[in-house]
């Protein structure tokens, strides 16, 4: 997805592993709690760049880093629009979202949200659905595979959740975060837009 938007839309493109992976130091957090402010000193450095523009600044997430980047536009403006693909279910919180579907599952996630909050020293994170009520007006684009796995199935609650500015693509017969492999060109053509409707005009 960066080539599309570097080379066909000039879009500047900065890359970020989450800490514990790739080159990136720390200690790696598979659900991703408390990686938010990597975004954020992310964000602060292209702030600081006299070739970006601050207003104009947009956030793309597959995964645990879809639900990082909800919840960073959440924390602040900064963001101006952001695309989340395949936002899933990261604690207890999100498993009660299904409401009595969710409450025989509650226990054992009841259970996993403990061990991560007290493995990685961080807070439960709040849910996605209230994080993503918290971006309108700012534009977001949620993306799920029909067939994703790992909670992808609540991303219509986190639609349903959010005010005005937003769109969602379910991706047809799709695997998890397969979207951009799969359908590279309806992809680019679908972000690329979306960043040009919500960044540009």
């Amino acid at each position: 997805m960066v080539r599309p938007l570097a080379e066909r839309r000039g879009y500047g493109v900065l890359l970020l592993d989450m800490r514990g992976y790739g080159t990136s130091e720390s200690d790696p957090n598979a659900f991703g709690w408390g990686c938010t402010r990597d975004i954020d000193t992310g964000i602060a450095r292209l702030q600081t760049r006299s070739d970006a523009q601050s207003d104009r600044i947009g956030g793309l997430g597959l995964s645990v880093g879809g639900e990082q980047m909800i919840e960073a536009a959440a924390g602040g403006p900064a963001l101006r629009a952001v695309v989340a693909e395949g936002a899933g279910e990261r604690s207890v919180k999100e498993s009660l979202i299904r409401g009595p579907k969710g409450y025989f599952a509650a226990p054992m996630a009841a259970v996993r949200t403990a061990a991560v909050a007290v493995i990685s020293g961080q807070p439960v994170p709040p849910a996605l659905d209230e994080l993503a009520s918290r971006i309108s007006p700012r534009a977001l684009f949620l993306i799920h595979a029909q067939d994703g796995g790992g909670g992808e199935d609540l991303t219509p609650d986190y639609f349903a959740a959010t005010g005005e500015s937003k769109i969602i693509w379910m991706v047809p017969e799709g695997k998890h975060t397969a979207a951009i492999t799969e359908q590279p060109e309806e992809y680019a053509e679908r972000v690329g837009d979306f960043f040009a409707q919500a960044l540009l005009r």
